[in-house]
């Protein structure tokens, strides 16, 4: 980046760099979820435990940071909902919890904001924030075993135990950003969220949330959109979540099994991992050297031909 930056004309050194990885770890967990009279209560992996992939998740990082010379941290839900600026937002946020909750939530109409129940051993939350109900600037949640429990969002211990679905939780992390005057953010997410999406759950409410406070006045977050990895379908190849079970069952026979996790990439080049990765790395680097390329999806397929038919060509050319 510093060459690129030299080659374009700019003087002197960037800024310095860091990436910090936000883990959603209130995603729920599959299985540990229960319905009640029509309400859906889930419990979250930061309740449940750590997901099994989180050394993964580091390993791949490790990797990046070592390639790139950039280093990196990693921070959880409760990191971000303790940061400086988030009892104000909440505050504001939960004073317009009826139109926000139609604009945010239209299938349900109403804010999904959640929060575990506190009785160890329980960790239940309500998902859509059906049963909430709201004064000044407590909120209160109804757990179904234990009955309700209230969080003061203009107490900062208390606000790190909020839990957001992605449009709210999107929206709170841009302001945030906006108000953060000890350096300039800039997010990177997948590109389905890009268009549409953030036009009618981010931009909307921002500019309500700027002309109404008088805050962050003339500006908008900078977020940059990466490719998305589709299947056969078309669909996102890391909604697993959504994926009925064996539905990717055909991706072993077709030789793609590898580009479902890093695990399965490791177990692919029999090794650390760092081959498949560094590979990927290769293809992805390619992109920013043709930015068109970072404008479109790419199908498993496409990366199949990219990672492994290189190693297929490599293997025969041993032979010959």
């Amino acid at each position: 980046m510093q060459k690129m930056a030299k080659d374009a004309g700019f003087g002197g050194k960037l800024p310095a760099v860091s990436v910090k990885i936000t883990f959603v770890d209130t995603a729920p967990v599959d299985g540990k979820g229960v319905t009640v009279d029509g309400v859906q209560y889930q419990r979250a992996y930061r309740i449940a435990g750590p997901s099994d992939f989180t050394d993964d998740y580091h390993a791949v990082l490790g990797f990046l940071s070592h390639w790139s010379g950039i280093p990196y941290t990693v921070a959880f839900q409760s990191d971000f909902f303790s940061g400086p600026s988030i009892p104000k937002i909440l505050e504001y946020i939960v004073s317009r919890h009826i139109t926000l909750g139609r604009q945010l939530s239209p299938k349900h109409g109403v804010l999904a904001l959640r929060a575990a129940c506190p009785v160890s051993g329980c960790g239940l939350a309500e998902k859509h924030g059906l049963l909430n109900t709201y004064k000044g600037s407590t909120i209160t949640f109804k757990c179904p075993k234990h009955g309700p429990h209230s969080i003061c969002v203009s107490k900062p211990a208390e606000a790190a135990r909020i839990e957001a679905n992605a449009p709210a939780r999107n929206l709170i992390r841009s302001m945030s950003h906006l108000l953060d005057a000890k350096a300039h953010n800039v997010r990177v997410t997948g590109g389905d969220y890009a268009g549409t999406y953030q036009e009618m759950f981010l931009y909307r409410p921002l500019a309500a949330w700027s002309a109404a406070t008088r805050l962050a006045v003339g500006k908008t977050p900078h977020i940059l959109y990466a490719p998305v990895i589709v299947d056969w379908s078309g669909a996102k190849l890391s909604k697993s979540l959504y994926v009925r079970e064996g539905a990717y069952d055909l991706m072993k026979v077709l030789g793609t099994d590898g580009l479902c996790s890093f695990a399965r990439l490791r177990d692919h080049f029999e090794d650390d991992g760092s081959e498949g990765l560094r590979r990927i790395w290769l293809e992805v680097e390619s992109w920013f050297k043709s930015p068109k390329k970072l404008f479109r999806s790419y199908s498993v397929e496409y990366l199949q031909q990219a990672i492994f038919e290189t190693e297929k060509k490599a293997c025969e050319v041993m032979k010959s």
